[in-house]
C-alpha cells in the first residue's frame, strides 16, 4: 500500500496545533536534535484515514516506538491495553 501525501499546509497545522509538542510524550521540539514526524493514531492498515483528526505530531522515540499498533499486552496478565490518543484521552488523568 503507497503511503498517502500529507500536504504541507496539513504538516503545519498539525504541528501548530500540537503546539510543537510531541503529542504523546510532551517534548517540545526545540528540546530534540530530531525532527518531528506527523503521524498517524490510527495507522492505515487498520482503517485509519489521513485527516487532521487522525494525526498527530510525534518525535521520532514515540512514533517508532508505536509503531503501527494500536495497543499491547501486558505479558504478565495477558491484559490487551489500547495506547493513548491524542485525539480521545486526556494527558494529565493517564499519566499523573
Amino acid at each position: 500500500m503507497p503511503r498517502p501525501y500529507i500536504s504541507q499546509e496539513l504538516r503545519r497545522m498539525v504541528a501548530k496545533r500540537a503546539d510543537f509538542l510531541c503529542e504523546y510524550c510532551l517534548i517540545s521540539e526545540s528540546d530534540r536534535s530530531s525532527r518531528y514526524q506527523v503521524e498517524h493514531i490510527i495507522s492505515l492498515k487498520h482503517g485509519g484515514s489521513t485527516t487532521e483528526d487522525n494525526l498527530a505530531y510525534s518525535c521520532v522515540f514515540c512514533n517508532l516506538n508505536k509503531g503501527t499498533d494500536l495497543g499491547s499486552i501486558v505479558w504478565q496478565t495477558g491484559e490487551l491495553v489500547r495506547f493513548f490518543n491524542p485525539r480521545r484521552d486526556f494527558w494529565g488523568s493517564i499519566f499523573d
